[in-house]
C-alpha cells in the first residue's frame, strides 16, 4: 500500500496505489478525515475502470463535488507517480466553488465556442447572484487530450470566465494515446470539458514555466491536416525525414525521447510556445499535441536546465505571494520523459516537495487563453491571512 498525506494551506491531498477501488477510497477517506471538503479533484492513473473510480469516490464522498481524469502520470506532494489515484480536497470554507460542464466538444465551432462560454458565464453569473464575492477567482479546466478540441474549450472557457486567470490539463494515458477520460460528480463524462470556478481570500497566482529557446533551425508547413493536427510536409518534404535529419537520424530511429528532449517552437509576439510532437506516423507524418496550420513557421528548439528553470521561476512565485503553500499542477508528459531521460528526478522531486505540488503529467497544459505543451502550468496557493500574520 501506498499512502501519503500533504496538507498545507487551504487544501489536502492524498494518494493510494490500492489495486481496489473500493478499498482505495477506504484508505484515501481515512487519509482525509476531519477535512471539510469544499471539492475534491480526482487523478488516477489510466489502466484502472474510471467508471469503477467515479462510483467509489461518489460513494466515499457524499455529497461532495467531484472533477478528475485520467493520467500520464500522478503528482502528489512533489512525488511523480504511476498506478495511483490521488485526492486534492479544497476546503470548503477557504473556498467557493461552481462546477459544469462544456457539452458536445466535437461539434465546437469557433461560433459555437463563444456561445458555449457565453451560455455558461449566464449559469455562473445566476448562481453568483445575491452573493457577495468571497476575494479573488481563478478557474480550472481539465478536457480530453486526445479529442484535438482544446483550443475551442478554452476559448469557450476564455469566454465564460472573462479575464479570470485560467489554468488547465489535458487528460491523458501514459503513452498509449488510446483513450482518455474525465469523471464528474459520479460519472464518466465524454465530449465535454470539466470548468470549475473558485474564489477564494487565500493569495495565489497562476503561472506557466517552460525550459526551452529557439535555434536557428527553421521550417514551414507546407502540407499539414489542420483537424487531426498532423503535418505531412516541412519545408516541402517528408515531415518525419526532414525532422530526423535535423537530429541525424533516419525517420524510423525517432522515439518518444526525441519528442521530449527536441520539440518545435513557435513565436507569438514576444514569446515562444512549444508545439510538442505526439507521434510520428507510418505514412510519414507527424501529429502534434497542439493546433497546426499550414505556413506556421516552426523553429527547433534547445532545452535549458529543467531544474534550475523550475526552482527559479517557483522561487519568483514564493517570493511574490508571501510563501507558497501547495500547488495544483498540470506538467506535460514529455517534461516527465525528459526528466527520467535526463535523470534528474531526484532534483525535479526536491522542488516539486519543497513547493508541495500535487496534479498530473498531461497531453497539453492551459494557461488562460492558450493550450500549450512542454510546460508547467499551474495555480501557486499562499497563506490564509491569518495564517501569514
Amino acid at each position: 500500500m501506498l499512502s501519503s498525506i500533504g496538507h498545507r494551506g487551504g487544501i489536502v491531498s492524498a494518494v493510494s496505489n490500492l489495486a481496489n477501488a473500493e478499498a482505495a477510497m477506504r484508505d484515501l477517506r481515512l487519509q482525509l478525515e476531519g477535512f471539510d471538503y469544499g471539492l475534491l479533484l480526482a487523478f488516477f492513473s489510466s489502466d484502472r475502470d474510471p467508471a469503477g473510480v467515479a462510483k467509489a469516490i461518489a460513494e466515499a464522498f457524499p455529497d461532495v463535488p467531484v472533477a478528475g481524469c485520467s493520467t500520464a502520470g500522478e503528482i502528489q506532494a512533489g512525488v511523480l507517480l504511476e498506478g495511483s489515484i490521488t485526492l486534492m480536497a479544497f476546503r470548503s470554507s477557504d473556498f467557493r466553488i461552481i462546477a459544469d460542464l462544456v457539452q458536445d466538444i466535437q461539434q465546437l465551432t469557433l461560433h459555437r465556442a463563444f456561445e458555449a462560454g457565453r451560455q455558461l458565464r449566464g449559469r455562473f453569473a445566476e448562481i453568483r447572484r445575491g452573493n457577495p464575492p468571497r476575494g479573488k477567482s481563478f478557474a480550472v479546466m481539465l478536457v480530453d487530450g486526445l479529442s484535438n478540441r482544446e483550443e475551442l474549450v478554452v476559448t469557450a472557457a476564455r469566454c465564460a470566465v472573462g479575464e479570470i486567470p485560467l489554468i488547465g490539463g489535458s487528460a491523458g494515458d501514459y503513452q498509449l494515446f488510446h483513450e482518455a477520460t474525465l469523471i464528474f460528480n459520479g460519472h464518466v463524462v465524454r465530449d465535454a470539458a470539466i470548468l470549475l470556478l473558485l474564489e477564494t481570500e487565500i493569495p495565489f497566482q497562476t503561472f506557466r514555466i517552460q525550459n526551452f529557446e529557439p535555434t536557428p533551425r527553421r521550417y514551414v508547413v507546407t502540407a499539414a491536416d489542420t483537424e487531426h493536427r498532423v503535418v505531412h510536409e516541412l519545408n516541402a518534404a517528408p515531415a518525419a525525414e526532414e525532422y530526423a535529419r535535423a537530429l541525424g537520424l533516419q525517420a524510423r530511429d525517432l522515439s518518444p525521447a526525441h519528442f521530449a528532449a527536441y520539440p518545435f517552437i513557435v513565436r507569438a509576439g514576444n514569446d515562444y510556445f512549444c508545439r510538442a510532437i505526439r507521434q510520428v506516423l507510418d505514412d510519414g507524418g507527424i501529429s502534434f499535441f497542439c493546433a497546426i496550420d499550414e505556413g506556421m513557421v516552426l523553429s527547433l528548439a534547445r532545452q535549458q536546465d529543467m531544474v534550475s528553470v523550475t526552482r527559479a521561476a517557483l522561487a519568483d512565485i514564493d517570493a511574490a505571494i508571501g510563501g507558497i503553500e501547495s500547488v495544483l499542477g498540470f506538467d506535460c508528459l514529455w517534461r516527465k520523459v525528459e526528466i527520467d531521460n535526463r535523470q534528474v528526478r531526484k532534483g525535479m522531486e526536491t522542488v516539486y516537495r519543497h513547493y508541495n505540488i500535487n496534479g498530473f503529467n498531461t497531453y497539453g497544459e492551459q494557461f488562460n487563453g492558450m493550450h500549450l505543451n512542454q510546460t508547467l502550468t499551474g495555480l501557486a496557493l499562499g497563506r490564509r491571512w491569518e495564517d501569514a500574520e
